[in-house]
């Protein structure tokens, strides 16, 4: 019974290598598209597994064949390049192996592009940063040195799932990301994020995620380390098994070939910048040719014209804008001079009704002044003739009655001859 269970190990394992092996050759000899980027008016693809000298691509969206493409090899450009080294550091990954996992990151960090930024964290439940991205070597190996692996449970899909979300779809930023999962591949947590909806968010936003697998020692975790091992085939990475590395630079190697993908920079035609999934088609000259699907760029249309047709109206309603907004300003100077003169007018107003009341109340006071004179006169005419009256012999003057003294009636009454005459002065 003994002999027929190590048999069966045997076989198990000899059936892991060779799985374990295509999946390495598949990744490395295919043409594929690992990474894509939508920009506001360019969609940028990464092409890996094209050899040779850079020749004429053709690329086509949809039906149509794109007339701008520019191509350049990611190690010859300045195009920034991220990696983040996520570490399984559960005590479930045996002593025996956390120093050759050490030399591993020790090893990536000295090999390191020159524009690349790369981020070293652990995870069990979650993802614990023990650096941010920099390309600063000293910071990276004192953060390697912090590594501890302590007694904790590992969720791995969910975990990458997030990381994926968090550090590459939510950014939407032009740069090359990728990932490098050491971990012995257990998925502790039951209710959590599938391993058909990791695989749909990498369809969707691909991205490499190389693997690295460890084998317990208390455990069979080869089902699991199988199920890690696919996401590195789908997505254009490769993986390795730890045990089965005859050198620790393998993995440099590996993703040393990342450095010669070709990033396509494609600038669509105004009618296929519309935001949907296209279908990108990329053939050689040579008649070899890969499709992958991405989001287009969006433009804002007006109703019933192109992009185009909306930068001219915005031009016309920009200087629409301007006429309108220089009449305001004149109506505004008119309005502001009208009040001026509005206020000069009436103070001139103001000035000459002030001078001719001036020179009625000095016409007024002259016209009294000859007025008292008259009356003067004609007070002095009136007594003279009452004076004259009262001389006469047996003549009285006497005031009528209801009369007073400045209306100037009197009576004349002769003692002679007794008649009796009215007098009025005339004023």
């Amino acid at each position: 019974m003994g002999l027929v269970n190590k048999k069966k190990m045997l076989a198990g394992m000899l059936i892991l290598f060779l799985c374990f092996s295509c999946i390495t050759v598949y990744a490395a000899d295919r043409m594929m598209v690992v990474e894509t980027y939508t920009g506001e008016s360019e969609a940028v693809l990464y092409l890996k597994g094209m050899k040779g000298e850079l020749s004429d691509i053709r690329v086509q969206a949809g039906t149509t064949v794109c007339d701008s493409v520019t191509q350049s090899r990611l190690s010859e450009s300045s195009q920034l390049v991220k990696t983040l080294i996520m570490l399984d550091n559960s005590l479930s990954i045996p002593k025996t192996d956390r120093k050759q996992i050490s030399t591993i990151i020790r090893n990536l960090i000295a090999d390191r592009m020159e524009n690349e930024q790369m981020a070293l964290a652990t995870f069990d439940e979650g993802l614990a940063y023990l650096s941010e991205y920099t390309q600063e070597d000293a910071l990276l190996l004192e953060a390697a040195e912090e590594i501890t692996y302590k007694n904790s449970h590992t969720y791995l899909t969910d975990v990458l799932y997030d990381a994926i979300s968090d550090e590459y779809v939510q950014p939407k930023e032009d740069v090359f990301f990728r990932i490098i999962v050491i971990s012995d591949g257990m998925d502790n947590k039951s209710i959590g994020y599938t391993k058909e909806e990791l695989f749909s968010l990498l369809e969707e936003y691909p991205v490499p995620v190389y693997t690295v697998g460890v084998q317990t020692s208390k455990k069979n975790n080869n089902k699991q380390l199988k199920n890690m091992f696919v996401i590195s085939r789908l997505t254009g990475a490769q993986s390795f098994l730890l045990g089965e590395m005859k050198n620790l630079l393998e993995l440099n190697e590996a993703v040393n070939e990342d450095r010669s993908i070709i990033r396509l920079s494609v600038m669509p035609q105004q009618e296929l910048m519309d935001g949907s999934r296209k279908t990108i088609k990329i053939t050689l000259p040579s008649g070899k040719s890969v499709s992958a699907e991405m989001v287009m760029p969006q433009q804002v249309k007006a109703a019933g014209g192109t992009s185009a047709d909306t930068e001219t109206k915005a031009d016309a309603g920009e200087q629409k804008e301007e006429v309108s907004n220089g009449k305001q300003t004149w109506l505004i100077v008119l309005l502001a001079a009208g009040v001026l003169l509005a206020a000069i007018a009436a103070a001139v107003i103001m000035i000459i009704v002030k001078k001719r009341k001036k020179q009625n109340a000095g016409s007024a006071a002259s016209e009294q002044m000859h007025q008292s004179d008259r009356n003067s006169s004609q007070n002095t005419g009136r007594n003279a003739d009452r004076g004259q009256a009262a001389n006469e012999p047996g003549t009285e003057i006497l005031r009528a009655p209801g009369s007073n003294e400045q209306d100037g009636t009197v009576l004349l009454w002769n003692n002679a001859a007794p008649h009796c005459y009215q007098m009025t002065q005339p004023e």
